[in-house]
């Protein structure tokens, strides 16, 4: 019969085999799989941080978005510092309500660690979006300092340096274009208006 140290030994044995058997399902887009199995290596060893995010990763594959805020909330309840699970939180729900929704949580992300690749990404990519095109490649570049070898901040800094707003001609064709669909809509109603009074 085990000790409880050589007990403990076992579980965190066990614990470690089932994550990596859960981290192969996740790779290989088993995403329930590497739930069941996550959940697991926690169960036997419940203070490991990375198998928490991880099965916050696989929850979100899942598109299990509630069940991936609940453990991300509760593991926040015991460490609010870290940077990925509220990197996670922000991107659950960037998909459920929004980019607006989501700056806080890759706000707070920062907050605990500024050179959070990931977050600086995803918060270039809102101001990218709203048109705040210097403050997005700002963020970019403090991305790239990071790490400028991860594709996505090149890619990235590619779509930033890359970016040429229009110009004068390109805007006034839009306009005018613009101009044109709604003068083309605006006769056809008063043509169908003209015939509904013949007609009717």
């Amino acid at each position: 019969m085990p000790r409880d140290g050589e007990k403990s030994g076992l579980d965190s044995k066990r614990a470690q085999r089932m994550r990596a058997q859960g981290l192969s399902a996740l790779r290989e887009e088993r995403y329930d799989e590497a739930v069941r199995l996550l959940k697991q290596a926690l169960a036997l060893e419940p203070d490991m941080p990375d198998t928490i995010i991880e099965l916050v990763e696989a929850l979100i594959e899942a598109a299990r978005f509630e069940a991936a805020e609940k453990v991300a909330r509760k593991s926040l309840r015991r460490d609010p510092a870290s940077a990925a699970l509220w990197h996670r939180l922000g991107y659950i729900y960037e998909v459920r309500d929004g980019a607006l929704a989501a700056e806080p949580y890759y706000r707070r992300a920062l907050y605990y660690d500024s050179d959070h690749r990931p977050s600086l990404n995803s918060l270039a990519a809102i101001h990218w979006r709203m048109g705040d095109r210097k403050r997005a490649t700002q963020l970019v570049q403090r991305a790239a300092m990071v790490d400028p070898d991860d594709p996505e901040t090149r890619s990235n800094l590619q779509a930033v340096f890359d970016y040429r707003p229009p110009s004068r001609q390109q805007v006034e064709f839009e306009r005018e274009e613009e101009a044109a669909e709604d003068e083309s809509h605006e006769a056809e109603v008063i043509d169908l208006a003209l015939r509904r009074r013949r007609n009717g």
